[in-house]
């Protein structure tokens, strides 16, 4: 008798096969607590991605204009909108040629200049600084 409580013991192990459907719940639980709480800590870091993107851009069109201004290519005062999304520089202000503009820039900066959170930038030119804003 002992010997076949044994072997039945070991028959209904080996037929339990799978989880059940309170071990699947649990699971699923936990899984979404996980994720009510990851997402909102990863879209924040979504957001300070694009600042920190749109800081570098801006960086590097300012060095870019202030290159221009350095071996006399631009001069005068005045103001740069560079577009978002579409690589296309609009210029104005006084000083700033228009023929040459675009194509300096964009040998010094690229085509695909974007703003990651607004409409471009604008780049503002006085007679002792060069400043570049998010528009």
């Amino acid at each position: 008798m002992e010997m076949s409580l044994r072997r039945m013991d070991v028959i209904k192990k080996k037929k339990r096969k799978g989880f059940t459907l309170i071990e699947l719940i649990v699971v699923i639980a936990i899984l979404g607590i996980l994720a009510a709480i990851a997402i909102p800590r990863l879209s924040g870091f979504v957001g300070t991605s694009k600042a920190t993107a749109d800081k570098a851009t801006a960086a590097n069109i300012n060095t870019a204009v202030t290159t221009l201004i350095a071996n006399g290519t631009l001069t005068g005062t005045g103001s740069i909108a560079v577009a978002n999304n579409s690589g296309s520089t609009t210029y104005t202000g006084t000083g700033i040629v228009e023929g040459t503009l675009q194509a300096d820039l964009a040998n010094l900066i690229g085509t695909k200049v974007q703003e990651q959170a607004g409409a471009g930038f604008k780049v503002t030119i006085t007679a002792t600084d060069v400043t570049t804003d998010p528009l």
